[in-house]
């Protein structure tokens, strides 16, 4: 089962240079020696620029396990350690349907769509005005839903909400 892990960090105000840089190196041999992590990426707040969150995922309790107890990790943790101005909170989270989603995401990163679809629509639409519009699959897509391409690929059938961006906030990846 995939673990999904989220760090809070909140910073010494002015650190924020610094701890990207440290952090920077740390993703890298995570990347480099953790085949058990899929996600390790660091993200700043908009609204406060001393507040972070490192998002994780590993393959398994196991993975995350391993990863906490890396010598990269171990040794980087006096690097990190003054940066750091409040209490960092971490939650452990296990995924909800990952694999439907991960399936999902490497079917359409499979779609074969072409490069210039959107110029194949834009100039279908235009011929509509002077009487020469055919209908074609490319009108199908919803250029905001990522599923609209695998289904072109995979059926002539009419477009069907997607399960995946229904389920994200918005509708919308």
């Amino acid at each position: 089962m995939t673990i999904g892990v989220i760090a809070r960090v909140t910073l010494i105000p002015g650190k924020g240079p610094e701890f990207e840089a440290v952090f920077a190196a740390q993703a890298e041999r995570v990347r480099a020696n953790e085949p058990g992590n899929k996600l390790y990426q660091l993200v700043r707040s908009r609204d406060d620029e001393n507040a972070y969150v490192v998002m994780e995922l590993y393959d398994s309790d196991a993975a995350l396990e391993a990863h906490r107890n890396a010598e990269h990790i171990v040794a980087n943790r006096s690097a990190i350690a003054p940066l750091i101005g409040e209490k960092t909170t971490v939650e452990i989270f296990d995924a909800v349907d990952c694999d439907a989603f991960c399936s999902h995401r490497r079917r359409l990163d499979e779609a074969e769509v072409p490069a210039n679809a959107w110029e194949l629509v834009s100039q279908n639409r235009e011929q509509a005005g002077e009487g020469g519009y055919s209908p074609s699959p490319l009108d199908s897509i919803d250029w905001a839903d990522p599923c609209s391409l695998v289904r072109l690929r995979r059926s002539s059938r009419p477009p069907r909400p997607c399960p995946v961006s229904a389920s994200v906030p918005g509708g919308r990846f």
